[in-house]
């Protein structure tokens, strides 16, 4: 990684659930990471009188004919008409074919016309080569910031299905996607239906440093546009990485749905036993932050063992990326008799419970779409033993498991696909800190 920048504008805090940990090794805890901003904020350079580069990238496989591509048409063409002349779109289509309908495009009154006529002539072709569409959208975004018309772009993508061309290993498009926020481009994705992949989309949004909705008729996805839009106005940071170092044989598992960086990723943190996450975009005067499960190894009596925390974001910077100070907490050994009695941070702990409950939830939802229900059931069965046991105690604990035994009772019996579908979302977003960019939201998982 090139030549880094200290920033204290965005710092990190670890809290842990307990401090005390078991010199015998095997002690379980959790961390929650907060992500502060002090004072004033961050700001983009885009801001600064420049318009928005945006690449509208549509699917318009069959499995889109009729309602779902003319609600993906709609929408398009009422987030257009929002667009002002400083905004520079690009328009693409795919199907097992990538067309470039509109590139490099003024929208101003003339320019919106085009690209308006352009989508009102969209037809279904054939296959779904998402990867190539996307990546194309991303390439019409790129020249732009090569001839230093845009220093940073999104690609927004509207699909319905599952990628069969291309590029289709969720790995593999989540490392493009990564690559890509890495240079100052941003993806996000509105699957349309309920019969995407969500793997896909998810590694594409994630990795894109942007989000993943699902919405259905035109109103829901011109929403969604244009609550990406603006978002994109309060973004502080649109790449932000989190970086946690650990001691050795100290096991880190990320319970909020954020993805590990890619292997190629170097940290800033020189530490062998560093885990890297994308956290994606930072939003202003909105919360971010995530929660770890991390089991500890054995150590020596009254010793420490070390978790180091530290923020890495505006990696597009030609000068380097900029860096946060790096947040040092440490646990501490002690005896069993000292270690079993502690006390324990409650709000952490509740929080920890409540992302425990959206991990299993993402866990098990392919499992119920494929009638699994054995395994689903052995999974609620082995979780609840230490869950009940986790929540003894806290102020919420019956709420906290009264919403366990809610989730159990939906997913050990068949789901409508819809309602899996908002379900999966739902637990996505909240693990992120994010909100449902649709006014109303949606109810019907529930």
């Amino acid at each position: 990684m090139a030549a880094v920048n200290e920033n204290d504008q965005i710092l990190p805090t670890i809290r842990f659930d307990r401090e005390f940990i078991w010199y015998r090794g095997r002690s379980v805890r959790y961390a929650a990471i907060d992500v502060f901003v002090p004072g004033g904020v961050l700001e983009l350079p885009s801001k600064h009188g420049l318009g928005k580069t945006i690449s509208l990238v549509i699917d318009a496989s069959t499995s889109m004919a009729g309602a779902k591509l003319d609600a993906a048409k709609s929408a398009a063409v009422r987030f257009v008409e929002r667009l002002g002349p400083a905004d520079t779109l690009s328009l693409v289509s795919f199907s097992d074919d990538v067309v470039v309908h509109a590139e490099k495009i003024s929208c101003d009154e003339r320019g919106r016309k085009e690209v308006i006529q352009a989508l009102m002539a969209l037809e279904p072709r054939a296959m779904t080569n998402l990867a190539g569409g996307w990546l194309q959208g991303a390439e019409c975004a790129a020249r732009l910031i090569d001839q230093a018309v845009s220093d940073n772009a999104w690609v927004m993508v509207l699909t319905d299905g599952i990628a069969n061309r291309g590029v289709t290993n969720p790995e593999e498009l989540f490392w493009h996607s990564s690559a890509l926020l890495g240079r100052g481009i941003g993806s996000s994705v509105v699957a349309i239906g309920d019969h995407y992949s969500t793997d896909q989309v998810k590694a594409i949004a994630f990795g894109g440093g942007g989000r993943y909705h699902h919405g259905n008729h035109p109103d829901e996805i011109v929403e969604l546009l244009q609550g990406e839009l603006e978002v994109t106005d309060r973004m502080i940071a649109r790449d932000m990485v989190l970086e946690i170092a650990t001691d050795a044989d100290t096991t880190v598992e990320m319970l909020s749905d954020f993805p590990k960086m890619p292997s190629g990723y170097a940290p800033t943190i020189a530490d062998s036993w560093a885990n890297s996450f994308l956290l994606g975009s930072l939003i202003d005067q909105t919360e971010k932050g995530a929660v770890l499960k991390l089991t500890l190894p054995p150590g020596s009596m009254e010793g420490t063992s070390a978790v180091l925390a530290r923020l890495v974001w505006n990696r597009s910077d030609p000068g380097g990326p900029s860096v946060s100070p790096i947040a040092d907490t440490r646990f501490v050994y002690k005896r069993g008799s000292v270690n079993s009695p502690q006390p324990r941070d409650a709000e952490v702990s509740e929080s920890a419970a409540r992302m425990w409950i959206s991990w299993i939830v993402r866990k098990l939802m392919d499992w119920n779409r494929e009638g699994d229900f054995v395994k689903v059931r052995s999974f609620f069965f082995e979780q609840e033993h230490y869950f009940l046991r986790y929540c003894y105690g806290l102020s919420a604990e019956q709420q906290l498991v009264r919403k366990f035994n809610e989730i159990k009772n939906q997913m050990i019996n068949p789901m409508p696909e819809r309602s899996r579908r908002e379900m999966g979302v739902l637990h996505s977003k909240s693990s992120r800190f994010e909100h449902d960019l649709r006014r109303e939201g949606s109810k019907s998982w529930r």
